[in-house]
């Protein structure tokens, strides 16, 4: 359950991820937990559901990538929502004890009271407590720059809330885990100056809710171009017509007809590098 109330109130808050990109589990034990930002409640919202990301972005929240890795299996993390919350709020625990407390209390149980994910691992995952935060009062980080930041602003209760399997790569597209066939780092959804709307689930790509490769996703990954280790091309055929899918990470240009905005990442799709505006760029 997600709040999407939009109200017009900035909390305190960081949208701090890590500095620089690391590469991306490729054990598929591990599964990549998304963190989205309410830049209108302050709320940080945690999840490993592509559907759920897709959905709050579309709603008005920020994607901020991947937060950490999780592993399949451990000590379940429950997430528990408060309605009564101005904006609505999230907190998220390992204590089934607790959750429950707070249920009993007036919040509701999200994901029907099962675990949402698991902690295990040897990666720190910090917590702080805004005191004053009507929603997003919790923080959740495998950043200690960010746990530090927030502490010297304000915020409380400095403790490690659980460990996680990997650190994540934040909204950085990962080209070395793409280039083994890990499309985590791409994975929600991309619009373009023309309105479009891509949605990558998986490793299918929608376009406007289109399945564009028409269920030949392994065709598409096994026939990829790793463009010298910089940026990756998807190639997708049928008969004699066929088209590219171009994924660009940011600060690499993918060649001299490339007039997209290199500070960003970037996803093409197309038999030509096409005009600006058919880009898509992280919904944000």
């Amino acid at each position: 359950m997600v709040s999407t109330v939009m109200l017009g109130v900035t909390l305190v808050s960081s949208s701090f991820l890590l500095a620089t990109p690391v590469s991306a589990a490729s054990d598929n034990s591990e599964i990549p937990t998304y963190r989205a930002y309410n830049p209108n409640t302050g709320e940080h919202f945690y999840t490993q559901s592509v559907y759920e990301l897709i959905n709050i972005q579309k709603a008005g929240w920020n994607n901020e990538g991947i937060a950490w890795y999780s592993p399949t299996t451990g000590t379940p993390i429950y997430r528990i929502y408060n309605p009564n919350a101005l904006g609505g709020d999230h907190y998220y625990t390992t204590s089934k004890f607790e959750a429950e407390h707070n249920v009993s209390l007036g919040w509701k149980w999200d994901n029907d009271g099962a675990a949402a994910f698991y902690a295990g691992g040897d990666v720190k995952t910090y917590v702080a407590y805004n005191p004053n935060a009507l929603s997003g009062s919790h923080n959740y980080t495998t950043n200690i720059n960010e746990q530090n930041y927030l502490l010297d602003i304000g915020w409380q209760h400095n403790a490690v809330a659980w460990a996680s399997s990997a650190l994540g790569t934040g909204t950085y597209i990962d080209a070395t885990s793409l280039f083994n066939k890990n499309s985590d780092s791409i994975q929600g959804l991309w619009k373009n100056a023309k309105g479009d709307q891509l949605e990558v689930i998986g490793k299918t790509f929608y376009v406007n809710g289109k399945d564009i490769t028409k269920g030949a996703t392994k065709d598409i990954w096994d026939n990829m171009l790793p463009n010298n280790g910089r940026y990756a091309t998807l190639l997708y055929s049928e008969g004699t017509v066929g088209f590219g899918i171009m994924i660009v990470p940011k600060n690499v240009k993918a060649g001299d007809d490339d007039n997209s905005d290199p500070s960003k990442d970037r996803i093409m799709i197309g038999q030509t590098f096409g005009s600006p505006d058919d880009y898509f760029y992280r919904a944000s």
